[in-house]
């Protein structure tokens, strides 16, 4: 019951592993299976051993706070404004990214409910990040 597989299943692993000299049984009587592997060959110690050895891999910092898309989106944003000196339209959004302009619109929308961006509902470029600029990704190409 516990691996979700059937009783002949289950009949069929333990004489393979009875077979292969891994385990052993006392004929006819329950509950009499034997390991005969010893404990530090078992598959959970070796995996024990081999994490004690090898340390944790080193994380890069935080996390960002948002998904690989919406960090293109805000650094397309946040260059489109340092270079031009006003925020990108949802169309020039839409034409650097080759998405739709709903897919545009609920990016936009997603940012500012996650808190990323302001905007003045239905004001042409008054996209503002609220996101500090070395937070953002590079921007790709």
């Amino acid at each position: 019951m516990h691996f979700g597989v059937s009783g002949p299943t289950v009949h069929q692993m333990i004489v393979r592993l009875t077979e292969l000299g891994l385990i052993e049984r006392i004929p006819f009587a329950t509950r009499s299976i034997r390991i005969l592997v010893p404990e530090d060959q078992l598959p959970a110690a070796r995996a024990a051993r081999e994490a004690a050895a090898s340390p944790p891999p080193k994380a890069k910092g935080p996390k960002p706070p948002y998904t690989a898309k919406q960090g293109q989106y805000l650094a397309f944003i946040h260059g489109f404004t340092r270079r031009n000196g006003y925020p990108p339209s949802e169309q020039e959004i839409q034409m650097f990214f080759d998405v739709s302009a709903p897919a545009v619109h609920l990016m936009i929308v997603t940012l500012t409910k996650r808190g990323f961006i302001e905007r003045v509902p239905y004001t042409p470029r008054s996209i503002r990040i609220l996101l500090p600029p070395a937070s953002l990704p590079p921007l790709e190409m």
